[in-house]
């Protein structure tokens, strides 16, 4: 997507919110050389049996 842009620095914050055996949050953020940021979330906030 971003030809010849070089990562610079990642900063990720894991946690685990619901359930305690396993991280089911994350969030990376992604700085690049061309003062690009890219941000990755994911969260598990809303869970109901099917």
């Amino acid at each position: 997507m971003m030809p010849g842009a070089k990562l610079t620095s990642v900063y990720a914050d894991i946690r685990n919110v619901i359930n305690f055996e396993v991280d089911d949050y994350f969030k990376i953020l992604m700085r690049f050389d061309n003062h690009v940021t890219a941000e990755v979330e994911l969260g598990t906030y809303f869970l109901t049996d099917a």
